[in-house]
């Protein structure tokens, strides 16, 4: 049967406490590695350096508004509109969009932008289409339905 004095930290596991202010000789003596004078040198002393900024303080002053969840489309180009209509689609939608490639499934929607030319009439769905996108689709003959991405859209 074991004994407790068969227990034995690792050498070298504990090391022996510094005794302070025990003599100059000690080499924790005088001012006991407090330095001179000052607050910090005196008993009882709480004193911190540097406290931790405010979150307040952190932030950049007066530099605009930054969603915490955005809303993230698939920008879809009139020009990509045109490439589907020249391989036969004449009823585009973001399922269609998406089997052609052309949209994210991570993304919220499908947002049609007026980036090159539309000349086919097409029927476009897509949850958000800038002025000159819609202008270009109807000028070409086509037509553009919105669809709601949320309860709060469909308002």
């Amino acid at each position: 049967m074991s004994t407790h004095t068969d227990i034995h930290p690792t050498p070298g596991a504990r090391q022996k406490v510094q005794r302070l202010g025990r003599g100059t000789s000690s080499g924790r003596g005088h001012t006991s590695g407090r330095g001179n004078k000052g607050q910090n040198s005196r008993a009882g002393s709480k004193f911190q350096l540097g406290e931790q900024t405010t979150l307040l303080k952190q932030m950049p002053k007066r530099r605009g508004f930054t969603a915490v969840d955005p809303k993230r489309y698939s920008l879809i180009s009139l020009s990509s509109l045109q490439k589907l209509a020249d391989a036969g689609t004449t009823e585009i939608t973001p399922e269609v969009l998406l089997s052609a490639g052309l949209a994210d499934a991570r993304h919220d929607g499908v947002k049609i932008l007026a980036n090159g030319e539309l000349g086919a009439t097409i029927t476009v769905s897509a949850h958000k289409c800038s002025a000159g996108a819609k202008a270009a689709i109807e000028k070409a003959g086509g037509s553009i339905t919105i669809l709601a991405t949320d309860a709060t859209d469909a308002t």
